[in-house]
């Protein structure tokens, strides 16, 4: 009888904790989705709609006259092409440097390669803004400012820590005796990792990718000190641009907030199935 009591009880908390945790998340849903329902649908408005009725929706005033005004006041092609080099120049240069040099940290594992790994994992918790004023004035000199060349290095600088820590620690689980088959077979240092170790670390890598990948297209801060002349602004620092001091015309503001987003948002859908694989293999191999 008292089995069955306590049995009893203990589902009686299971069902009360699925029931907490079922409105805890559709409440988190809500919190996330609203903003986003508030955002496309101001998006589809005539623009007096937009401060009259934010939240509300008619569909007989359908209408994407504003996205085509945001796409020609944004220059949308222009500032995507420079989105793209300074994400993608990022992302493919942090992806060779951080692997490769975890690799060779690994492997060394000698008292200095431990002391400059150690050195790496420190900088990850040091803010990027106190390294602003050094930064700036190296810049100034090797004339990187108000290049999208610079914006490329300032991403790779303040990132390459924590990408690197990701393939150290992963790396460590690949077996060695892969890597000593292929040298008894000749093959140099630089081969050994380019076609051994580095196809293996697709889990991380794919994990850097859409993490870096997301920072870096949505990155603002970089963008507002590094980037002033309009011919190299990118998707943030140009709808920045069209903020207006004592007033904004948020008919026209929204649209670009959408195709800002939609190019990386495209992106993550495409690559969440393989990016899910590649963790999920990553996991049963550890």
């Amino acid at each position: 009888m008292k089995s069955i009591t306590v049995s009893t009880g203990a589902s009686r908390k299971g069902i009360v904790g699925n029931v907490v945790l079922e409105v805890s998340l559709w409440i988190l849903a809500l919190v996330i989705l609203i903003p986003f329902y508030y955002l496309v649908v101001n998006t589809l408005k005539p623009a007096k709609d937009v401060v009259a009725r934010p939240m509300s929706f008619d569909w007989s005033t359908l209408s994407i006259d504003s996205y085509i005004k945001a796409f020609q006041d944004m220059h949308y092609g222009h500032v995507f092409l420079n989105n793209l080099i300074t994400t993608g120049g990022a992302v493919i240069l942090i992806v060779l440097i951080g692997s490769s040099a975890a690799y060779t940290l690994v492997r060394r594992n000698t008292k200095l390669h431990k002391f400059v790994y150690y050195l790496f994992i420190s900088s990850i918790i040091v803010p990027f803004q106190m390294a602003i004023v050094p930064l700036f004035k190296i810049f100034v000199k090797m004339n990187l400012m108000n290049t999208l060349l610079g914006v490329i290095l300032v991403f790779v600088f303040t990132n390459i820590a924590f990408v690197v820590f990701l393939y150290y620690s992963f790396i460590r689980t690949i077996p060695y005796a892969l890597e000593e088959a292929a040298k008894m077979d000749g093959a140099s240092v630089l081969r050994t990792f380019v076609s051994i170790c580095f196809p293996l670390l697709w889990p991380v890598t794919g994990t850097v990718i859409i993490i870096q990948s997301v920072a870096f297209w949505n990155d603002f801060f970089v963008q507002i000190l590094f980037i002033v002349s309009p011919k190299y602004f990118t998707i943030t620092r140009m709808i920045y641009a069209n903020v207006g001091i004592f007033s904004t015309d948020w008919s026209a503001l929204l649209p670009m907030f959408v195709l800002g987003m939609l190019p990386i948002l495209i992106f993550y859908v495409f690559m969440q199935k393989s990016i899910i694989g590649g963790i999920t293999a990553g996991s049963v191999k550890g």
